[in-house]
C-alpha cells in the first residue's frame, strides 16, 4: 500500500479499528491507491478526491470486485454490512457478483452506459440523450431489473413515444439497443429486447424538407394562433423566442442564464452545430421574453420544465406538440423558423448597416465560413449590423403579435 498522510504509521490490512473521521481525512494522491479495512472490503481513493468502496473475493477460479457506492454517500458501516451480506451469501452457496448483477436496474445500467459514453459527445447531445431517457424511458422501465425486460416491455415504452414522433421513437429504440447491448456485454443481462422491436415500429415518412410556412402573413396569423391555443406559458415563450431569434431548437432548449450578458447571448462552440462560438443579438421583444420567464425559470437553464425538475430544459417535442394542436400539423415545425426568417429577409434584399442583407442573414443563422477573417468580423461592425437586422426582424414577425402577456396566459407550471 502506498504511503498515506494522514494514516501514516497504520497497517492497512484488517484495520477494524478505522473511524469516519480517519476517512473523511484521507488525501488523494498523484496515483489511485486503497485503503484496505478488513475481508475484502477496502475504499480505493482515486487522485480526483472521489473515494469509491470496492469489496473483493475468489470463487477459487477468478477474482471478482463489486462495487457499493461512494463514501460518504456510502458510510464505513454501510459498506460493512453489505460486504457482511457478500459473505454469507457466498457461505450460502450464492455467487454475491452474480446476484447483484442480477439486481441491477435498467436506470443504472443505461447511466453507466451513458458515463461511458459522455466523454464522445457534444455537451448538447449528451443532456439530450439523458433527459429523454428520464423523460420517456426511466419512468416505464428504470426500476425493472436490466435482465428481465422483454421486448413486448420495450415496444409499449417506445410506442409511448412514437405517439408523439415516429423519428424521436426510432432514435430511442437506437439508445435503448445500445444500453441493452452494454448490459450484455457486462454480463448483466442476456439478450437484447430493443434489437427485436425494430418491424413492430411505424415505417418513417418520406424524407423531404422540414415544412415551414413562409409567408410572412401567415406566420404572422400562426404565431397569434397558436399563442392563444391553450399551453403552459413556458412553451408558448420558448415559441415565440425561437420565432424572433432564428436558432436551432436545440440551441434554444440548453439556453443559459449566464450565456446572456446585456442584450448579447453567446453560445459556446460545444453547443453550436458548426463547433464555434455564435452570438446573437437579443431584441428588445427577446428581452423582455427572458424577463418574464424568469420568475418561473431554473437556477441554470431558461426555458424549463415543470414536472418536478426546475432546472431542466422543457422537452424537444413541446414546441412541435403546441403547433401541432394550433392545427399545424404537417404544416410548420420548430425548425421552420429558420426557413421562414431566410426566406423573408432575403426576398426582401437590400442593406442595414453597410452590409448586404443576405449576408447578415447567414451569420445569423451560423453559416458563416469558418475563419479568423470572418470571425473577427463578426464581432465588430457585422455583429453591429446584425444587432439591427434582428430588431428588424422582431416588428416584421410581431406586427399584430398579441401583448406579451396576454401571449403568455395559461396555466402556470
Amino acid at each position: 500500500m502506498p504511503y498515506i498522510p494522514a494514516l501514516s504509521g497504520m497497517v492497512h490490512t484488517g484495520m477494524t479499528g478505522i473511524t469516519d473521521a480517519a476517512l473523511r481525512a484521507l488525501k488523494p494522491g498523484d496515483k489511485p491507491y486503497k485503503l484496505r479495512v478488513e475481508r475484502g472490503l477496502y475504499l480505493h481513493v482515486m487522485p480526483n478526491g472521489s473515494r469509491l468502496w470496492r469489496y473483493r473475493y475468489s470463487d477459487g477460479k477468478t477474482d471478482h470486485t463489486i462495487s457499493f457506492g461512494a463514501y460518504p454517500a456510502v458510510t464505513l458501516a454501510d459498506a460493512r454490512r453489505r460486504a457482511q451480506t457478500a459473505q454469507d451469501d457466498r457461505l450460502n452457496g450464492t455467487d454475491p457478483a452474480a446476484a447483484k448483477r442480477a439486481a441491477l436496474t435498467l436506470e443504472q445500467v443505461a447511466l453507466d452506459w451513458y458515463d461511458k459514453q459522455r466523454p464522445r459527445w457534444r455537451e448538447t447531445h449528451a443532456e439530450y440523450v439523458l433527459s429523454s431517457l428520464r423523460a420517456d424511458i426511466f419512468p416505464a422501465l428504470g426500476s425493472r431489473p436490466v435482465a428481465d425486460i422483454s421486448p413486448p416491455d420495450v415496444l409499449r415504452a417506445v410506442r409511448q413515444v412514437e405517439a408523439r414522433s415516429s423519428d424521436l421513437a426510432r432514435r430511442m429504440r437506437q439508445r435503448l439497443d445500445a444500453i441493452f447491448g452494454y448490459a450484455i456485454a457486462c454480463g448483466y443481462a442476456r439478450d437484447n429486447p430493443a434489437s427485436q422491436i425494430i418491424h413492430a415500429l411505424a415505417p418513417m415518412p418520406p424524407g423531404g424538407r422540414m415544412p415551414a410556412i413562409v409567408d410572412i402573413a401567415e406566420a404572422r396569423e400562426m404565431l397569434r394562433r397558436v399563442e392563444e391555443a391553450p399551453a403552459f406559458p413556458m412553451v408558448k415563450a420558448a415559441n415565440r423566442f425561437l420565432a424572433l431569434t432564428a436558432v436551432r431548437l436545440g440551441e434554444m432548449r440548453y439556453m443559459k442564464w449566464d450565456e446572456i450578458d446585456g442584450d448579447i447571448w453567446e453560445i459556446s462552440a460545444p453547443r453550436m452545430k458548426m463547433a464555434r462560438p455564435h452570438r446573437v443579438p437579443l431584441s428588445p421583444a427577446a428581452l423582455d421574453i427572458l424577463s418574464a420567464v424568469r420568475p418561473y425559470s431554473g437556477r441554470e437553464y431558461v426555458f424549463t420544465t415543470s414536472k418536478g425538475a426546475p432546472n431542466r430544459p422543457i422537452g424537444d417535442n413541446s414546441i412541435g406538440v403546441l403547433l401541432n394542436r394550433a392545427g399545424y400539423k404537417g404544416r410548420h415545425v420548430p425548425h421552420g423558423y429558420r426557413s421562414l426568417f431566410s426566406t423573408y429577409l432575403n426576398e426582401r434584399g437590400g442593406v442595414i448597416g453597410g452590409q448586404a442583407v443576405e449576408k447578415l442573414v447567414e451569420h445569423a443563422l451560423a453559416h458563416a465560413p469558418d475563419d479568423r477573417v470572418a470571425a473577427a468580423y463578426n464581432r465588430g461592425t457585422l455583429f453591429e449590423a446584425r444587432r439591427e437586422l434582428m430588431n428588424l426582424w422582431a416588428d416584421v414577425i410581431l406586427d399584430g403579435a398579441l401583448p406579451l402577456a396576454a401571449a403568455l396566459s395559461g396555466p402556470r407550471k
